[in-house]
């Protein structure tokens, strides 16, 4: 499944909808878990929006993937933002995880996912996380 979102904040919470909606109601997947993917993708979708061009007018993709007791979330951003750092005024700690261009990863996506990765795909980055119940 996958759809497009506006680059605005306001959006983070039709993307909650949108993955529970899909996991929580047509798959049998525990509240826990439930609970886990829904933070790891409200910070992946902030992070889009924040962090990239997402959030300068632009939009993202969130794409699920369920295989089995599995999901694996996708979000594509819009690609580099025309600032470093997409207007964040905040300096990232040198020992932060951070994706490609400086971005940092937060340590609850590390901890609330089985697995999760950065990649880019031509003019867009990639942040992804799985989750198995």
């Amino acid at each position: 499944m996958r759809r497009t979102f506006r680059g605005e904040p306001s959006q983070v919470r039709l993307v909650r909808d949108f993955v529970r909606r899909h996991l929580g109601e047509r798959h049998d997947c525990p509240e826990a878990t439930l609970e886990d993917v829904l933070l790891c993708v409200t910070e992946t979708a902030t992070n889009a929006i924040r962090h990239t061009s997402s959030g300068s007018g632009g939009q993202f993709t969130v794409v699920l993937c369920l295989n089995g007791s599995a999901a694996r979330v996708e979000v594509i951003d819009g690609g580099p933002a025309e600032t470093p750092g997409g207007g964040d005024d905040n300096p990232r700690e040198e020992d932060d995880f951070c994706l490609p261009g400086g971005l940092g990863l937060p340590p609850l996506l590390i901890s609330h996912s089985d697995r999760m990765g950065y990649e880019e795909r031509g003019q867009h980055g990639v942040a992804w996380f799985e989750r198995m119940w």
